[in-house]
């Protein structure tokens, strides 16, 4: 069992448990644990994680102390099972994370203006990253804020030399050939700064004339285009994106999708040329 899969069962338990003590449903549909940049191999971020059984750790306390007095033996297994996750979460899911994520805890916190403004779900504040925090020196997460300027990270997708390469605080630690969208189609891959905003692992692409599995989606604009693995090509870069081209993807061998896949998170930056 992966740490995903791990962090997915105990969320589970604690949602379920605090679902006993009659926490309201919102609570829990508005808690997600956000993936962050960690060790490859590892889609989630120990802080992360703690962040979100201490929300349910609040939901269930306040719970419990609005219950009848004869539920208060479930608050109290809330209770219990919230601090027995966050330590099994420390006992088992040891990840070190990086700073190359976006963070919408800190991003909230940080700029109360933003929060007022678009509210605090993670889509609506990276979508304000996207659009006007990047150009506004804004920070997406405390290890920026600590090195006091945004960190030289970034995916780098080069149409002309059809390579993408994630740039790590500065250094290249990951490059790869690719093939982007189809040129003679008009469907070159729209070019500009992005973010990635999903982390997929295994998922159905669906167009008007494709239905095709990828094992790793990483989209980062709202038209769908995104980076993924593309097992139904047998070579990569070159000159191929000018006349067999994507749909407008960034095409990635599978080997290398899954290593990029295992460095990045929803909020890395990408920048398309």
């Amino acid at each position: 069992m992966d740490t995903s899969e791990r962090l997915f069962i105990i969320g589970r338990h604690i949602k379920r448990a605090a679902a006993t003590t009659g926490a309201d449903q919102p609570v829990a549909d508005t808690v997600c644990i956000r993936r962050t940049s960690a060790s490859p191999g590892r889609g989630y971020g120990l802080d992360k994680l703690v962040y979100d059984c201490v929300y349910q750790f609040k939901a269930a306390v306040a719970a419990m102390l609005s219950a009848k007095r004869n539920r208060y033996p479930a608050g109290i297994l809330t209770v219990v099972t919230a601090v027995m996750a966050i330590l099994s979460a420390t006992v088992l899911c040891p990840v070190t994370a990086r700073a190359s994520g976006f963070d919408p805890v800190y991003y909230a916190e940080k700029y109360p203006d933003v929060a007022n403004a678009v509210g605090t779900s993670q889509s609506a504040l990276i979508n304000h990253y996207i659009t006007f925090g990047i150009n506004e020196g804004r920070f997406q997460n405390a290890e920026e804020e600590a090195a006091g300027k945004p960190l030289n990270t970034y995916i780098d997708v080069d149409i002309t030399n059809q390579t993408v390469t994630y740039i790590l605080d500065g250094a290249a630690v990951f490059s790869s050939p690719c093939v982007t969208g189809d040129v003679s189609k008009n469907r070159t891959t729209p070019t500009g700064t992005f973010a990635v905003f999903g982390h997929v692992k295994g998922t159905y692409l669906t167009g008007p004339t494709w239905h095709n599995w990828v094992d790793y989606w990483m989209p980062f604009t709202r038209s769908g285009c995104g980076l993924h693995d593309a097992t139904w090509r047998k070579s990569f870069g070159g000159e191929i994106y000018k006349t067999n081209g994507s749909h407008g993807c960034v095409n990635l061998p599978h080997d290398a999708a899954e290593q990029l896949f295992g460095m990045i998170s929803v909020g890395t930056v990408v920048i398309v040329h």
